[in-house]
């Protein structure tokens, strides 16, 4: 037995979250990523279950894809042309507060994240 069978996620996890919402413009996830100097984000529909993940590199590709490859810089063209939706990680994995450390331990080491 682990020492870490007896602590559950609830105990460990960051408490003060903020998640983006499908509906967010593109600039606006960015300012969350930017002002809050986080790596992830939860994505949420209109009652508030969670959809998706984004991480930083999935921003920042779109960014390149749109500035660089497509010469789109302007954050008006970016709000319009990048849904969260498209770029997010649909269906997060995800675990119960209730979970053991342990046990999100072993999922993390058999699941492959980006």
């Amino acid at each position: 037995m682990s020492e870490f069978s007896d602590i559950k996620i609830h105990q460990v996890m960051t408490k003060d979250l903020i998640a983006a919402n499908v509906n967010n413009k593109f600039s606006q996830v960015l300012r969350f990523f930017v002002e809050r100097g986080i790596n992830h984000i939860p994505v949420v529909d209109s009652e508030n279950v969670i959809v998706g993940i984004l991480s930083i590199k999935d921003i920042l590709r779109a960014l390149y894809k749109k500035s660089v490859m497509e010469k789109f810089v302007d954050f008006n063209t970016l709000d319009s042309q990048v849904a969260i939706s498209d770029i997010m990680t649909k269906d997060p994995v995800t675990v119960d507060v209730e979970s053991s450390v342990e046990s999100v331990k072993a999922l993390l080491a058999k699941v492959h994240f980006n």
